[in-house]
């Protein structure tokens, strides 16, 4: 589960884009910390999306959905 939040929905759609960008130019991340690191550490916006998935495919493939 990978959640995120931002002010606006152009700004939420930039965040997806930018999580794709991590998802894709570190394939050493993983996907259970970066998940765990959203839920923690950042602040809730009043836009909010989860992206849920199994693998690093499902994540691209929701991630680029809300992009």
């Amino acid at each position: 589960m990978w959640p995120f939040s931002a002010k606006s929905d152009t700004s939420l759609r930039g965040q997806a884009q930018k999580l794709l960008d991590l998802l894709t130019e570190r394939p050493d991340l993983d996907p259970v910390d970066v998940g765990f690191s959203l839920a923690a550490t950042r602040t809730s916006f009043e836009r909010r999306a989860v992206v849920l998935g199994t693998d690093r495919a499902e994540l691209v493939r929701g991630l680029s959905a809300v992009a």
